[in-house]
């Protein structure tokens, strides 16, 4: 009995038994604080990727190649009339060659790419030009992949009809310089006090209207 007594009294090993209870609240604590570093680190990295991306979409071949070829006078394209206060009238007037292009008159294309595929809605985008804005943003996020990206060109009303504009080869340029929105979506952060597990990041977009959309160079 008094062996016993003895060692309900013993507190040698008492600093051991309160560092290992201790232990992993403090490694959670110290991991998360971390994890909270890398998480804003991460978000900045993605916000300014997006930018630097869609600079280069503006300044570079669009990915929806047939903005280059879109033709507003050959068949009868309407678009919305307005009155001197900016509401509409009702109705609408045919777009005749030197008229501007309404937005109504571009259709949105969503430009996405899979395995090596790249679509904008029903049809075939520029692989390459893809690729080009993909490989800019990559110089300050390296982890964003080929499916996290999209590109969008959505009308502006900025851009005449029949411009004569051509690249050095004699290729037509876009009539309509439509915004151009680049965007990150689906990327996810390994965070270390999940042990290897991941946390979702946020969403991030940026829109400019389309420059010259011409080249394979952006500064």
């Amino acid at each position: 009995m008094t062996g016993y007594a003895h060692f309900l009294r013993d507190e040698k090993a008492a600093g051991a038994a309160e560092f290992a209870l201790v232990l992993p609240a403090a490694l959670l604590l110290f991991f998360g604080v971390i994890d909270g570093g890398r998480y804003l680190w991460s978000v900045n990295r993605l916000e300014k990727a997006v930018q630097m991306g869609t600079r280069t979409a503006v300044v570079t071949n669009v990915v929806a190649s047939s903005l280059n070829t879109a033709n507003y006078t050959a068949t009868p394209v309407e678009c919305p009339t307005y009155n001197d206060d900016g509401t509409p009238t009702g109705d609408t007037t045919v777009i005749k060659p030197g008229d501007p292009i309404c937005k109504e008159a571009v259709p949105t294309l969503i430009c996405a790419k899979s395995g090596t595929n790249v679509s904008c809605g029903n049809e075939q985008g520029n692989a390459a030009a893809f690729d080009r804005i993909v490989s800019r943003m990559r110089v300050v996020d390296p982890s964003i992949g080929d499916d996290e990206v999209t590109i969008t060109y959505s009308g502006s009303g900025i851009g005449y009809a029949d411009d004569p504009s051509e690249d050095d080869d004699g290729n037509a340029l876009a009539d309509a310089a439509p915004v151009v929105t680049v965007a990150v979506d689906r990327a996810r952060m390994r965070a270390l006090f999940l042990l290897g597990g991941s946390i979702p990041l946020p969403g991030f977009s940026y829109s400019q209207t389309l420059e010259d959309g011409d080249g394979q160079v952006s500064y």
